[in-house]
């Protein structure tokens, strides 16, 4: 069974897989929090579909795109400056690939075996992100405190926001400054028009 997961709500009213960044101009991100994040992070082919929908991930990374299901799959991976990859990945495969440059695209994988399969990777160059839950909540762990930040928000089938009159944003972009402690927002409200695209 096909679902399309450009766009997902639940009753509350929340919205999944929302891509909120931080751009900290200027801003110098804890060096131990960039030495923690290496490694390996998982794309996985998985029921015909990619697991997950959304996947924020540090360039200081690698992207292992994984083969689950009893068929082959591929996995055609693009970023801006025509750098590209698409292993075909059979049954139990894998692949890796290392993004060249952070960007704040949302740079899409895709099966080119069944064409309804996507996946939204945004490689970046500081841990500054979050994507949001089932509930529409979201998480961004050790932002600079007293710092005043500019945060973009984009979703997979609005764009940036670009077009969001009732936030007044600018191209999805807001500044918020961290204060001491949780720093809790109130409810971001989108227009339902901004997702006719």
């Amino acid at each position: 069974k096909v679902v399309s997961e450009k766009l997902l709500l639940v009753k509350n009213g929340g919205m999944k897989d929302v891509i909120i960044l931080s751009r900290p101009k200027g801003v110098k991100v804890k060096p131990e929090l960039m030495q923690t994040e290496t490694g390996e992070v998982v794309l996985e082919n998985k029921g015909c579909r990619f697991e997950p929908h959304v996947l924020p991930i540090l360039v200081t990374q690698t992207l292992v795109v994984k083969n689950s299901d009893p068929f082959s799959h591929n996995s055609k991976i693009t970023e801006p400056g025509g750098k590209e990859a698409n292993p075909n990945l059979v049954p139990g495969g894998e692949a890796k690939y290392k993004y060249g440059k952070a960007s704040e695209r949302l740079l899409p994988v895709e099966c080119s075996i069944h064409g309804w399969m996507k996946a939204i990777v945004v490689p970046r160059d500081n841990p500054y992100f979050a994507v949001s839950k089932e509930d529409g909540t979201f998480e961004i762990k050790d932002l600079p405190v007293g710092t005043k930040l500019e945060f973009q928000v984009m979703q997979e089938k609005a764009g940036n926001f670009k077009d969001d009159k009732s936030n007044k944003w600018t191209n999805g972009r807001f500044e918020y400054t961290i204060k001491p402690g949780d720093n809790v927002l109130p409810d971001i409200k989108l227009d339902a028009k901004l997702f006719n695209k």
